[in-house]
């Protein structure tokens, strides 16, 4: 069950990081315009893989917290206190406990990125409008293609940008990406300290028979 709560972990974080990229104009740049536009229509499908790899990340830890710790998972001050003491032990479970309120807390914030996404594909959207080569003529003989095209070349380019956001949104999108981005290298660090705190406990119990 390890290898899938890796394999869902990754899938969330990649569409994490379509979420983000989607809610930042910068971001925008990076996908490009095709690809800003792919996601922009596809958005309801994106949000479901979202909270279905939520799902798979949120049921396999748990199982994991049951059936794949070195030391029973404790739920209680006076259990985490006995934990403690244990080889190993509070090391492993303050990470733990640090990857989890991070994890959640990154949970949380995607819910604003995901709202200034969509308001940025609803307002592109809303803006876009067909060019226009220039009115049909009613005479095809007094059509003068050469005046047309001019005309068209004369015409102001529309460049399409979705209304800036108030500056409390633009706080609170600055402060998800920030977190986010502090948060996945803390995940990180987490994994590595549980799995080496894990593999030690394993040794020492396996060395005095414990």
């Amino acid at each position: 069950m390890l290898w899938f709560h890796s394999l869902a972990a990754v899938g969330w974080g990649a569409i994490v990081a379509v979420l983000v990229c989607l809610a930042l104009p910068f971001g925008r740049q990076l996908l490009s315009e095709r690809g800003s536009n792919f996601f922009d229509e596809r958005m309801g499908l994106l949000l479901r893989v979202y909270w279905w790899t939520t799902a798979a990340v949120v049921g396999t830890g748990v199982y994991n917290l049951f059936k794949n710790v070195v030391y029973r998972t404790p739920f209680t001050p006076a259990k985490v206190r006995q934990v403690f003491l244990l080889p190993y032990g509070k090391a492993y479970f303050i990470s733990l406990f640090v990857k989890l309120a991070v994890y959640f807390t990154m949970v949380a914030l995607v819910v604003p990125l995901v709202r200034e996404a969509k308001r940025r594909a609803g307002a592109l959207g809303a803006t876009a409008a067909p060019a226009v080569a220039g009115a049909p003529a009613d005479n095809q003989e007094d059509h003068d293609p050469w005046g047309s095209q001019v005309a068209v070349l004369a015409r102001p380019t529309k460049v399409e940008t979705a209304p800036v956001a108030d500056e409390e949104t633009r706080w609170t999108i600055k402060g998800a990406v920030g977190f986010i981005l502090v948060g996945v290298p803390v995940l990180f660090l987490c994994v590595t300290v549980l799995k080496d705190m894990h593999n030690l406990a394993e040794s020492l119990r396996y060395f005095t028979g414990g």
